[in-house]
């Protein structure tokens, strides 16, 4: 089977019926629908008038406002289309071709979200507020993500799949705000992790209510770490061995983790009879043992999704069996793997295939390229098991 990551604007232009008729004609019978953003600029190779089209972040779909009545985030709307539901067209649209529709949900990134909200934006241990993610810390942000799949998947769709659900990185802010990042000095997973934990208000309220960790002492051992690594040369130890030697640490670590508990236990009761699935990327990492530093852990995954996707956005064939070997040993989940044609990694069909042979001999599941906005029509070429002609 051969599934495709888009957007609802790439389907809708010039119409969801041509497009996704054309996708299903080439023999792509699962699409990953964008239903909840963050803010993109994008170049799409097939469109008629090229350059770049900037999309704000939010809600793809029509939001029930019953679905948010338990926290004050009101969802966002995306303004791009002058349908008020394009998503709902593109899920009856591709269900009457026989394709498949997951929902794809990016959770705590989003810079328009956090901006507008932003007593629950992240905050971190020089108390320096992020406007790119939301922390899942606050009851009101479990809950908004709650009425995003409850939403969502009152539509007709096989999966809401879940990206970003962990407690997210500081470095991976965008928008128009401060302009170019600059952070030279923070230059491994360790760095990252130690200057991205979060001590916000509501941190500090869960903490107290759930007695796993004293917030404040573990604020203190990050800031003091932060000050030894991050201004002078000396090497930063893995995060592995400074949670070995801080307790505090790995106190807080283990918080982190009762929190996405709580977040992925609500979002499958939210979930209904759509499945719920989850993109191995998180914490700096990209395999499920070492999604640890975000909260996620293997055993949260095992309770509550019902499948996984194992990105594999690379060309090293040994990096990606380490990947799916990590996911065979640590998960009984179906194993989906996600698959790019970035140029910069696929160079030619040859080296696609080598790719797709490889992957499909090792995983029970479905192969997903990202993505079908972003490729020209000689990549989805490669991908279509019918070919293609012209697909917009």
């Amino acid at each position: 089977m051969t599934g495709l990551w888009t957007y609802p604007w790439s389907l809708s232009d010039p119409c969801p019926e041509t497009t996704i008729e054309g996708l299903a004609d080439a023999g792509i019978d699962h699409l990953k629908v964008a239903a909840h953003y963050h803010s993109v600029r994008t170049f799409d190779p097939k469109a008629d008038d090229l350059g770049f089209d900037t999309f704000p972040g939010g809600c793809l779909f029509d939001p029930d406002e019953t679905y948010f009545e338990r926290t004050p985030i009101d969802p966002p709307r995306n303004e791009s289309y002058q349908h008020p539901d394009a998503f709902a067209d593109i899920v009856a649209t591709a269900n009457d071709c026989g394709i498949d529709v997951d929902a794809w949900l990016v959770c705590a990134h989003g810079t328009r979200l956090a901006g507008a909200w932003p007593e629950y934006r992240i905050e971190d241990a020089f108390g320096t507020a992020h406007d790119h993610a939301l922390c899942p810390s606050h009851d009101e942000v479990r809950r908004y993500y709650a009425g995003i799949v409850r939403n969502i998947a009152h539509y007709d769709v096989e999966r809401v799949d879940l990206e970003s659900l962990g407690f997210p990185s500081v470095v991976h802010g965008h928008g128009d705000r401060f302009g170019h990042h600059k952070d030279h000095v923070i230059t491994n997973r360790a760095d990252e992790f130690l200057v991205s934990q979060c001590f916000c208000d509501g941190c500090h309220r869960e903490a107290r209510e759930r007695g796993i960790v004293d917030l404040s002492a573990a604020e203190a051992v990050v800031s003091r770490l932060c000050e030894q690594y991050l201004t002078t040369t000396e090497p930063t130890p893995s995060l592995s061995e400074l949670v070995a030697e801080h307790p505090e640490l790995d106190a807080l670590f283990e918080f982190r983790s009762a929190v996405i508990g709580d977040l992925l236990a609500t979002l499958a009761a939210a979930s209904d009879d759509a499945r719920l699935s989850y993109y191995l990327a998180d914490g700096g990492g990209y395999a499920p043992s070492s999604l640890w530093p975000s909260g996620v852990t293997p055993g949260l995954l095992g309770e509550y999704v019902d499948d996984v996707t194992a990105l594999c956005y690379t060309d090293d064939i040994d990096e990606i069996d380490a990947r799916l070997t990590d996911c065979e040993e640590s998960l009984d989940h179906p194993i989906d793997a996600g698959l790019t044609l970035d140029p910069s990694v696929v160079e030619d069909r040859e080296q696609w295939e080598r790719l797709l042979d490889r992957v499909t001999e090792r995983i029970d599941g479905e192969v997903f390229v990202y993505n079908h906005a972003l490729l020209t029509e000689t990549q989805l070429d490669w991908v279509a098991p019918n070919g293609v002609t012209k697909l917009t």
